[in-house]
């Protein structure tokens, strides 16, 4: 089941880089797809990935991320801030799914199972001035992730993790 929503409310990165009010499209599944993707406006430049809160208890928070890459490709160009509330497995999102993001500002990872851009050329991310890498737990790091928020950092933009 996938369901569509909308906030306004002003997110972290919005307060920190101007007054941005504009809608965020919710996307709430745990499994995002090819299918889902191309539904997608590709006008929505902020978009938000919600696991389901479906049962507290035994609530599944994870993301099976099935979208070929040039299908994600086609839809990353105009994205300005993106956001999985939830965690990320298996290796399947990756540097990869960022070469083509040029208008990427803001980036909120809630959570991940495997070390982050480990064995991966993090020379190919963009400089994002806003990263925020917590909340559903821990995002787990690798040194080439390091090195990428050390760059970041570098280049005076602003970087929040969960250790």
């Amino acid at each position: 089941m996938v369901l569509f929503g909308v906030e306004n409310k002003k997110h972290t990165f919005s307060k920190k880089l101007s007054n941005n009010t504009d809608a965020y499209l919710v996307i709430i599944t745990n499994e995002i797809t090819n299918e889902i993707i191309q539904s997608i406006d590709r006008l929505n430049k902020n978009i938000i990935f919600q696991i389901p809160y479906n049962d507290f208890k035994n609530r599944d928070i994870t993301f099976d991320f099935k979208v070929d890459i040039w299908v994600w490709n086609t839809f990353v160009r105009n994205i300005e801030y993106l956001e999985f509330r939830g965690k990320l497995v298996k290796n399947q999102f990756n540097v990869q799914h960022f070469e083509c993001m040029s208008a990427i500002r803001g980036l909120y990872i809630g959570s991940t199972d495997y070390p982050l851009f480990d064995n991966e050329d993090v020379s190919k991310l963009p400089l994002i001035e806003y990263v925020s890498l917590n909340g559903y737990g821990l995002v787990i790091g690798s040194e080439n992730m390091e090195k990428w928020l050390e760059k970041l950092k570098q280049n005076g933009y602003t970087y929040e993790r969960c250790y």
